[in-house]
């Protein structure tokens, strides 16, 4: 009898010992990975995602999975979304005057095509990394942490960057609407040392309204770029 209770009260300290163990191991992990939060991502100037660290990732524990949405949104947003705009940072230099419209009309369309891809991928990759932290379970001190942290690398970058594919798509617009214009009324008007020359002061007022357009557009992306640059580079 006293063998058998011996032998349980071993068991029963054992698990106590592996419990606490446990329990100190998770604690570990979880203080590790706020400090890293803090540290890497929420207190720096600027925005910066850096990659774990196969030591970095065994002293994370279970919380190392955690960090994987803003990693990966911001890997799939480098990898599949930044990609659709190259076409148009190519061409929007070349768009200086009145005849570079008219004459990349095939081009504007295109670039068009590519950002509204890219905006609708922007918009579902933010929305299903909102999905995926929704999910996440977290003790209070490491959620408060984590949101800060979150709303820094993603929640605040995400639309203003699908903003400045807005503003692009806009600038796009209104190049093209001037092009259309301009070939709609080439019979009216001549090309003069780079600009475009009509006597009929209607067809003038229309080109100017639409020149006005396009300066209005780019002075719009122009602002929420600034505001993306600024708060990527502010911390």
């Amino acid at each position: 009898m006293n063998a058998t209770l011996s032998r349980r009260g071993l068991v029963l300290a054992g698990l106590a010992a592996l419990t606490a163990s446990c329990g100190d191991s998770e604690g570990q992990a979880r203080a590790a990975f706020i400090a890293f939060l803090k540290e890497r991502l929420i207190e720096p100037r600027g925005l910066r995602i850096p990659q774990l660290t196969e030591a970095e990732t065994r002293r994370f524990g279970i919380y190392a999975r955690h960090y994987d949405p803003i990693r990966e949104f911001h890997d799939t947003l480098t990898r599949d979304v930044a990609p659709l705009m190259s076409n148009a940072a190519r061409i929007l230099p070349a768009l200086r005057r009145p005849q570079d419209w008219v004459a990349r009309r095939s081009d504007v369309a295109e670039s068009r095509k590519l950002i509204g891809d890219a905006k609708t991928r922007a918009r579902d990759l933010a929305a299903s990394t909102d999905t995926t932290v929704s999910h996440l379970v977290q003790p209070a001190d490491l959620k408060a942490v984590y949101a800060d942290a979150y709303r820094k690398t993603v929640t605040e970058i995400a639309p203003l960057f699908v903003a400045t594919l807005d503003g692009l798509d806009d600038l796009f617009e209104a190049v093209d609407q001037a092009a259309a214009y301009i070939d709609a009324n080439k019979g009216r008007m001549r090309l003069v040392g780079g600009m475009f020359e009509t006597a009929d002061t209607s067809v003038l007022s229309g080109l100017q309204e639409r020149s006005a357009a396009i300066a209005g557009a780019q002075a719009r992306l122009f602002q929420v770029r600034g505001r993306l640059d600024s708060l990527m580079a502010r911390g």
